[in-house]
Parts: structure tokens; C-alpha cells; sequence
């Protein structure tokens, strides 16, 4: 992490530009839409489109810039890495690390690992050093989503690196909304700025809810994400959801229920249970006891 000095809260301007990164549309690619026609075989598929492993190995990614991927990295870390991986794909866009692979799959589980969260979420240490070095960490992650989102769509990656990088932004909006409380509740309502800050906060929210139902969405798209991929995908929605649906507008919420409830009653789904469903019960509680998460 970057040494972001002590900075007093009330003169930070980091909670604009965090709400800022949170709306920005990095995962929002791709039609929701169901294609029941023809593609009966690609709700099962393990792959919808075969991409060969183009991948450099571990170690030629450190020597290319990229931090060690035996340690965290931390925000600075991912935005580094925002940087090398650009830089990488304007040379060959097959090189970029991959979910699970024996030749970049630790970079690419660096890449996305909850640990590099873990000072973000050091209550230890103070605001105006978390807050900040939040708002790198999501411009690097948005970066690294976009470029993988669109190599994607070329099919130089697969569904499952875009899968685990939706997951991995979930994490991070749970980490964001944590410190977002915290820093209001420390402001307090004297702050001169906080009804607008409230009111910034509200449009997040709304904002959210509508990532969250095209995360949904994406278990709906077998042509672009393999039945793995969609499956580790719900379990990423599962520990994430409860927290993120908590902080919903209750009437984005029961919207949020009733695409979890068409999504159980899709035929085309049933390969997803029973953790599509243990979802559904999930955002469900949250409903019902809003004030408990």
C-alpha cells in the first residue's frame, strides 16, 4: 500500500471518486437475454468456446513487472498490474494469465485473491489511508476487468477468468461499502457535506443494485460462461450477496429476489443447484431482517 500520509477526514476527496469507480460499468458487458433456441447442449457445455492456453509462465510475468505472486499485492499491486497486463495485450492479448492453469494460474489467482484486500480491511489502520488506497485498488481491478472483458469477446480468454473477476469486484464492493459506512459514521450529520454525501451514496446504491442483477443475468449466458464458471459464480454471489443486498433499497431488493426466484424456476438452470437456490434464501433473509447484516 502506498504511504498515503494522515490526512484529516474532513478534507478528503477520495469518497467521490470511490463512488465514482463503483458505478463504473467494468462488468456490464453482454446481453441478459436467454437463448433457448438451438443451444440446448451449452447449458451443460464445461466450455462454450475452446480458447488454447497462450499463457506466459508464473515467473515471466514477475520479470515482465508485475509484483511477486507469493504476496499480497495490495492496491498498489493491482494497479501495477492494470499497467504490465495493458501493456501485454497490445503485444499478444493470448498471453494474459489464466484461471487455473499450470503455466499462469498463480498470477492469476494473485490477481484475484480476497488477500489483497486484507490492509483495506485493517480497521487498525486510519481512514484516510484505507479510503484512498481503496480507490486505486478498484481504478486497477476496473482496468484489469475491462481488459479481460474484451479479450473475452475475441476470444483470446475464457468465461472463467471473467468469472472469477466478476467475483472478485463483488469482494471489493463488499469491502467498499464497509468502509463507506465507516467513514459517514465518522463524519457524522455535522459534516457541512453530508447530505450531499448521502445523497451520493443513495445513487450508489442504485447503481449496485442494477451490477448485481446483471451478475444474475450472467448464469443466463451459457455462450459466454461454462457451467464451472456459472457455478463458482453463484458461490461467489452467496459470499457476497448477503452484505450487498443489505445495503440495496428495499425496492431493489425484492427486485433482486424475484430474478433469483425466475432464475430457480429455469429449466435451463437446474444444473445450478442446489446452490442457486440456497442463494435465493439467502438475499431472501436480508429481506426480512434488513437491520441483521
Amino acid at each position: 500500500m502506498r504511504d498515503y500520509g494522515r490526512l484529516p477526514l474532513a478534507t478528503l476527496a477520495p469518497l467521490s471518486l470511490i463512488l465514482t469507480l463503483v458505478l463504473a460499468p467494468a462488468c456490464r458487458c453482454g446481453s441478459n437475454s436467454q437463448d433457448t433456441g438451438g443451444t440446448a447442449g451449452l447449458w451443460s457445455a464445461t466450455e462454450p468456446f475452446q480458447v488454447d492456453d497462450g499463457s506466459l509462465a508464473d515467473d515471466e510475468y514477475v520479470a515482465l513487472g508485475l509484483a511477486g505472486y507469493d504476496h499480497n499485492w495490495g492496491s498498489s499491486g493491482i494497479a501495477d498490474a492494470a499497467v504490465q497486463l495493458r501493456a501485454l495485450v497490445q503485444k499478444n492479448p493470448t498471453q494474459l494469465p489464466r484461471y487455473g492453469s499450470a503455466r499462469s494460474g498463480k498470477v492469476f489467482a494473485r490477481l484475484t485473491s480476497n488477500d489483497n484486500l486484507n490492509a483495506l480491511r485493517n480497521a487498525a489502520l486510519p481512514l484516510s489511508i484505507r479510503l484512498p488506497a481503496l480507490a486505486e485498488y478498484l481504478q486497477g481491478l476496473n482496468d484489469v476487468i475491462r481488459l479481460y472483458v474484451d479479450e473475452s469477446k475475441q476470444r483470446h480468454v475464457s468465461g472463467n477468468e471473467v468469472a472469477e473477476l466478476y467475483g472478485t469486484r463483488l469482494k471489493a464492493y463488499r469491502s467498499t461499502m464497509e468502509l463507506v459506512d465507516a467513514f459517514m459514521q465518522h463524519l457524522g450529520t455535522a459534516d457541512p457535506s453530508h447530505q450531499e454525501r448521502v445523497a451520493a451514496i443513495e445513487k450508489m446504491r442504485h447503481e449496485l443494485a442494477a451490477t448485481l442483477g446483471e451478475v444474475i443475468g450472467s448464469l443466463s449466458e451459457p455462450r459466454r460462461f461454462g457451467l464451472a464458471a456459472r457455478r463458482r459464480l453463484v458461490d461467489h454471489c452467496s459470499e457476497t450477496f448477503p452484505v450487498l443486498v443489505s445495503r440495496l433499497p428495499v425496492v431493489s431488493r425484492e427486485e433482486l429476489l424475484r430474478q433469483l426466484n425466475d432464475a430457480n424456476a429455469s429449466p435451463h438452470l437446474a444444473n445450478l443447484q442446489p446452490q442457486l437456490n440456497r442463494l435465493k434464501g439467502e438475499v431472501g433473509r436480508v429481506l426480512e431482517h434488513p437491520l441483521a447484516q
